[in-house]
């Protein structure tokens, strides 16, 4: 995956730049909540006929869903903005090994958004700022992502590692996101739509029907059916609908389909998702450590086994046998976050670096591999300040011109790695571990 496409994956672009985040006072030295921002999603049947259908049809996820029709539903609104950027992800992009690629293009995908978009953070609200537009497709993609994404993930208790895309066999993630629920009893598959139209509480409008018809027409596609040979247990489609005065509308739409999939297969899909998320990410934070290289490893054997339980709870090792594990010394040569969060801090544009990082207990779970834990794992999202102990190679920093005002400093360091801090830095959590801040220049102190 390319740098540019975490940037969307992450939804930190708006109108083109990036997301000014940090606080301009940056004395206080002490770990603080920031103000959480909400959003709230009506969720519907499409209509009465739907509503049977997917009862009649699905009559399991039937009752996970209909308690949470008719009314609002709570998301957490830097998690949408993440989904919202979900339809970019590529499975053959090549991974995080080229961090330069962000330096050639830095998309504005979550930025076009905001032009067509508001957000009313007193009443939880996203609207559309015209009633009646001619749609860009990415537009429409993000705002069907990323409503389809936050509500199903907060019935089903998932996160972003879940709706990793990945290819293996049986199950190729194509137009169509999936994930497999916790307890492994169903894999659901979705087809996302969304739209902006005049009223979203008034009889459906034609943009919105033809998404509904085009959703039917989808599971009769034999090139769609040749990517899910084995069906999926909950087969279902959304279609996100904003208006200038409205909450945003999740309107839920059944298209049945058949499915032979087992328990293991289930098991493998989901395992394999999370696994590929870390891996992805562990890429760009220490593409050469044990971790990173064993964890592959372990990606490799589990996608040709039938029974992923052959390697449930067989830790990855090091060369003495013993279980890898984050020492100090690795902590020390990275950046980190009071040595809990460790990750790295990447250039993505002349005057603003990228902090990506995990909690250590992630770290511990992917060594130890004990399924259940990594099937399970899950946090709540939150925004937080703190301070961010960052390290770079002196030669890579200056030749950044983000250095700009500290070159003469740098200069008189010795060679290797040196040290700065981010004081009162805004980092989000998301519900997969993965911690992220945005890093301007004028907020870092040279150690």
């Amino acid at each position: 995956m390319k740098w540019g496409h975490l940037l969307n994956w992450l939804g930190l672009l708006e109108n083109g730049k990036i997301l000014k985040w940090l606080s301009k006072s940056w004395k206080k030295r002490f770990t603080k909540k920031v103000p959480e921002m909400k959003i709230q999603i009506t969720v519907e049947f499409y209509d009465e006929n739907e509503r049977q259908k997917i009862k009649d049809n699905y009559p399991s996820a039937y009752l996970k869903l209909e308690p949470i029709t008719n009314q609002n539903i709570t998301i957490d609104y830097e998690e949408f903005k993440t989904y919202s950027q979900f339809h970019q992800q590529n499975v053959d992009i090549p991974d995080f090994k080229s961090y330069n690629t962000i330096k050639r293009i830095v998309p504005s995908a979550y930025g076009k958004m905001e032009l067509y978009y508001n957000y009313d953070s007193t009443n939880e609200k996203i609207t559309s700022k015209y009633d009646n537009n001619n749609e860009q497709n990415d537009i429409s993609e993000s705002i069907g992502c990323a409503g389809a994404l936050s509500v199903l993930s907060s019935v089903y208790g998932l996160t972003e590692a879940d709706w990793k895309r990945i290819n293996i066999s049986n199950h190729k993630d194509f137009d169509f996101d999936s994930s497999v629920v916790q307890g492994l009893d169903k894999m659901i598959v979705i087809e996302a739509k969304g739209s902006i139209v005049p009223d979203n509480s008034l009889v459906k409008h034609n943009r919105v029907s033809n998404h509904k018809a085009k959703i039917k027409k989808k599971k009769e596609d034999v090139e769609f059916k040749k990517n899910y040979p084995n069906g999926a247990d909950l087969f279902i489609g959304t279609i996100t609908v904003a208006d200038p005065q409205n909450h945003l509308k999740l309107l839920l739409v059944d298209p049945p389909t058949e499915s032979n999939l087992n328990y293991n297969l289930r098991k493998k899909i989901k395992l394999l998702k999370r696994l590929n998320y870390y891996f992805d990410f562990l890429m760009a934070i220490s593409d050469k450590s044990l971790l990173t290289i064993s964890l592959l490893n372990r990606i490799k054997v589990i996608e040709i086994l039938n029974d992923v339980d052959e390697v449930d709870n067989i830790i990855l090792r090091n060369t003495n046998n013993d279980l890898i594990k984050i020492g100090d010394s690795f902590i020390d040569s990275h950046s980190h976050i009071k040595r809990n969060i460790i990750g790295n801090v990447i250039p993505i544009s002349n005057n603003h670096l990228l902090f990506i990082g995990f909690p250590k207990k992630i770290f511990k779970m992917l060594s130890v591999q004990f399924q259940s834990e990594i099937l399970n794992y899950k946090v709540n999202p939150e925004t937080y300040k703190d301070t961010i102990v960052c390290s770079m190679s002196i030669n890579k920093a200056i030749e950044l011109s983000f250095f700009s005002d500290y070159y003469e400093q740098l200069n008189r360091k010795p060679i290797g790695n040196f040290k700065f801090n981010v004081i009162n830095s805004k980092i989000t959590q998301a519900s997969s571990g993965l911690n992220y801040s945005i890093i301007e220049s004028k907020n870092i102190i040279i150690l």
